[in-house]
């Protein structure tokens, strides 16, 4: 009995562990990846739109540019990043991209209709792509 009860805590304490290493884990500097794929809103989006398992199996968890123009800008607070939607040419959808913590200031300096360029990490499809851990490359 003392044996099943000593492995069940092992087990849990050893699960604890993973998921502590894993939350606290450093995250790269974005500035500091290197791109994967440069190109503008309405490719990647048509590619995601027109066949989303293919561009998935190419984009995902891979450092992307992006240029367009910017449709909307939430500026978040200290505990959310600020999100910036790049639209689509024909308006038929967006790149939903959430600021680094680390560089949100950027956003400030940001204004809707501005042609931009971001690099961040695609994190995948739903209705719009989503780059997570965004900074700000270029502005017009």
């Amino acid at each position: 009995m003392k044996l099943k009860i000593i492995l069940i805590l092992l087990v849990i304490v050893s699960i604890g562990t993973v998921v502590w290493i894993n939350v606290n884990k450093d995250h790269k500097d974005p500035h500091n990846l290197k791109t994967d794929f440069t190109l503008t809103a309405t490719a990647l989006f048509d590619e995601f739109n027109s066949d989303p398992e293919s561009a998935n199996k190419k984009y995902l968890g891979k450092v992307i540019e992006v240029s367009g123009i910017l449709f909307e800008i939430s500026l978040g607070d200290e505990t959310t990043p600020p999100t910036l939607l790049i639209e689509n040419k024909d308006g038929s959808g967006y790149i939903n991209c959430e600021m680094d913590i680390r560089h949100a200031n950027q956003a400030e300096n940001l204004s809707e209709g501005q042609e931009v360029r971001l690099k961040g990490l695609c994190e995948g499809f739903i209705m719009d792509v989503t780059l997570g851990r965004c900074i700000v490359i270029d502005t017009k």
